[in-house]
């Protein structure tokens, strides 16, 4: 196993422990905008993890799919900062 390989495994181990750390936030988070940032933060996890196991395996069309979550990701923060806006205004 070169230094390489070693450290896209400890990457890949870190974002998975910080993806961990997120979730708990999910689950206790104390308010709804700290859920939603912490769903947030697990899909950039998520995007990081699919574009480190792009480099591992050198396919290229799996950061097509890391483009897509992003993309994903984007229209459903807007549609949570949108409700959020709604909810407090009435």
């Amino acid at each position: 196993m070169s230094f390489f390989e070693l450290s896209l495994v400890i990457c890949l181990t870190l974002l998975t422990i910080s993806m961990v750390l997120s979730l708990i936030r999910l689950i206790i988070g104390p308010s709804l905008p700290d859920r939603i940032i912490s769903l947030e933060i697990m899909t950039f996890m998520i995007i990081g993890i699919v574009g480190v196991y792009s480099i591992m395996t050198g396919e290229k069309s799996f950061l097509d799919v890391a483009v897509i979550i992003s993309l994903i990701s984007f229209v459903a923060t807007i549609a949570f900062a949108y409700y959020l806006e709604r909810r407090t205004q009435r």
